[in-house]
């Protein structure tokens, strides 16, 4: 037989801290942070479903044009409108509520013009303006932005105590945290002042900026064309009013999300690239003076402990149950197989965990096991949170 022993590390095993159990509890906003295929989504799902069963009023955003997230809870599909889970797909003994949701950039940023602008004939000429609909479509950075405008939205809902956000599987999920800034920047009554004129009683100074503007505008529509500078001045034209609102809600989505309502999650798998790139999330949300409240590492193998056996053994084995002579041989081969590559696995999946112990700081460090398939079912679920959360 051949040994493969784990190193001696206290990451074998859960670090067992109420941090993240508390922030199910406490916290107003949950954000799981990973790459694609760590199980962030189904994480989400779980913490979701967990903060319901601790008596919490939950709703769960994903930010992942994926959908995986309605699988995850067997709800079907997702829009932009909050649905209820049914009471029948959450955990025996929930005392809580949970809600889902998938964002949509463009019908978000309608519904906040549609809050924002009371005048009914005002408000179609701007949604249905070309410029309002290449920015609110396809602007770089919007998507970010309307994610905290639906976060704005869920957090002041009285129908919700607790917020989890599935972030996109991308190195750059935590863009959000940059977006109120950018937008601010873009969304600028300033801006909009270069393209409309100030108008009723002008100082000189109002009247020498209205002239050097009208020649910097003239220029401008020698090289992108008059139609074009037309558009734009008549939707920053409409838009006049609106520009205050948005920088009031990237301030308060930049205070917020670095405030002490805010839990952030990372989620990854036990192999060393994984690894790496959680602790690139990780120290990226210290670069912003956050610190992560925990790692959650997926898909978790743990070896026996016993000694790997040669094909040999496992033949003398098979022999012993009565299987066939003329299969034995290619089974036990098989089989060994299989058994030694776990256990080399499993040594791997210690030594990269230990590695994320020794570098995660105070944050906790949660280890869900490996499943036969990703767990879709309420009892599933519950199974991987008890061992993750030490939840009964």
């Amino acid at each position: 037989m051949v040994a493969l022993r784990p190193p001696n590390v206290t990451a074998a095993g859960p670090v067992r801290g109420p941090v993240l159990v508390d922030a199910l509890r406490t916290r107003k906003l949950v954000v799981c942070l990973g790459t694609g295929g760590v199980g962030k989504t189904t994480t989400s799902a779980l913490l979701a479903l967990c903060a319901a069963y601790l008596g919490r009023r939950a709703v769960v955003l994903t930010i992942d044009p994926a959908k995986r997230l309605a699988d995850a809870l067997g709800v079907g599909s997702l829009d932009s409108m909050p649905r209820q889970v049914p009471q029948d797909r959450l955990w025996e003994g929930s005392s809580g509520s949970l809600h889902a949701l998938m964002l949509d950039a463009g019908e978000t940023f309608d519904r906040m013009v549609g809050k924002l602008v009371l005048d009914p004939e005002k408000r179609d000429r701007l949604l249905q303006h070309s410029v309002y609909q290449h920015l609110s479509r396809g602007l770089s950075g919007v998507h970010e932005y309307m994610a905290l405008e639906k976060l704005h939205e869920l957090v002041h809902d009285p129908r919700f105590d607790l917020v989890v956000l599935d972030t996109p599987p991308s190195k750059n999920a935590l863009d959000f945290l940059e977006a109120p800034g950018r937008a601010s920047s873009f969304f600028n009554e300033k801006i909009a002042r270069f393209f409309v004129p100030k108008e009723g009683r002008q100082s000189l100074t109002d009247r020498l900026f209205n002239k050097a503007q009208d020649a910097a505008l003239g220029l401008i529509g020698k090289v992108v064309g008059d139609q074009f500078l037309g558009d734009i001045t008549d939707f920053m034209r409409n838009f006049q009013g609106m520009f205050t609102a948005f920088e009031e809600r990237g301030l308060f989505a930049e205070k917020f999300l670095r405030g002490p309502d805010v839990s952030y999650v990372v989620v990854t798998a036990p192999d060393p690239l994984r690894i790496e790139e959680a602790l690139e999330f990780s120290n990226r949300l210290l670069a912003y003076k956050i610190t992560p409240s925990g790692f959650i590492v997926n898909r978790v193998r743990t070896a026996s402990g016993a000694a790997v056996p040669t094909p040999q053994e496992v033949h003398d084995a098979l022999a012993k149950a009565g299987v066939q002579d003329d299969r034995r041989h290619t089974l036990a081969t098989r089989v060994a197989r299989h058994l030694a590559d776990h256990a080399h696995l499993s040594l791997r999946d210690a030594n990269a965990i230990a590695g994320l112990q020794a570098r995660a700081g105070k944050a906790e460090l949660l280890l869900a096991p490996e499943m036969q398939e990703s767990p879709q079912d309420p009892a599933a679920l519950k199974l991987v949170c008890q061992a993750l959360l030490n939840i009964p």
